[in-house]
């Protein structure tokens, strides 16, 4: 009994301090934060990204580039937790912020008012949230079965029966939604351009003519990639092409 308890207690240790060294990136990052040294904190925080990735710690990291002025290395990684906290209140408010500090002002194509709906009731959750409401609902909708093949009341057969078949739906539609939100995070196509300034061709070549400007901090999509151009689309319908260099995958 005591050999089993030394060996519990050791691996307890172990794991503890595996947990400590896989986060003293993260822990010194924030103190740097704390005392402003904004530069060595990006570095701490970086060195974290390259053995996990977390909404806190890009969220931690665009506000550190923040701090530091650096725009587009701002937005892009609110961006990147947005993704991974898509209901995350200050991620969002802090992507604003700085969102009102780029030149670029362009109005989105409006959506209509059912996709719009859809998009906002889909982000107030994660994959993960999803995937476990879903879970959830897959259990009580086998309870509600239970209740119809094994109870003989009448009333108590007719609330499994239709009650197990409304939370089987809830629960596919909560798998949807999860596997939405795990798309958005694995197969996103949106950029934000990195340079002051950028012109935007009309073809994928230097000798074409201009279509317009963006700067740094602007997020479009990503509609193809040819050699060393990438083909966006713009908030506002427009498309265009840029060299690769010039803007950043979220």
């Amino acid at each position: 009994m005591k050999r089993h308890l030394i060996i519990l207690v050791s691996l307890l240790f172990a794991a503890v301090s595996s947990f400590a060294a896989d986060n003293s990136y993260l822990l010194n990052g924030n103190n740097e934060y704390e005392s402003g040294n904004y530069d060595k904190a990006i570095e701490f925080y970086e060195k974290q990204l390259q053995t996990a990735e977390s909404g806190a710690l890009f969220y931690n990291l665009g506000n550190a580039y923040y701090k530091k002025g650096s725009l587009a290395p701002a937005i892009l990684n609110y961006e990147r937790a947005l993704l991974r906290e898509p209901d995350n209140d200050d991620i969002k408010a802090n992507l604003e912020i700085a969102r009102s500090k780029t030149i670029d002002d362009i109005k989105p194509k409006e959506k209509i008012f059912f996709a719009q709906w859809y998009d906002d009731f889909v982000n107030m959750n994660s994959s993960d949230n999803w995937a476990v409401c879903s879970i959830v609902l897959f259990l009580l909708t086998l309870t509600f079965a239970a209740i119809y093949l094994y109870i003989k009341i009448p009333a108590a057969r007719r609330i499994g029966f239709f009650g197990g078949i409304g939370l089987f739906i809830c629960t596919i539609c909560c798998m949807c939604f999860a596997s939405s939100q795990k798309t958005k995070l694995t197969a996103h196509n949106y950029v934000i351009i990195f340079n002051p300034s950028v012109e935007v061709k009309t073809a994928p070549e230097a000798k074409a003519s201009k279509h317009c400007n963006l700067h740094e901090g602007t997020k479009v999509k990503l509609k193809q990639t040819r050699k060393q151009w990438i083909e966006i689309e713009i908030e506002n319908g427009n498309s265009g092409w840029i060299q690769e260099g010039d803007a950043r995958k979220i």
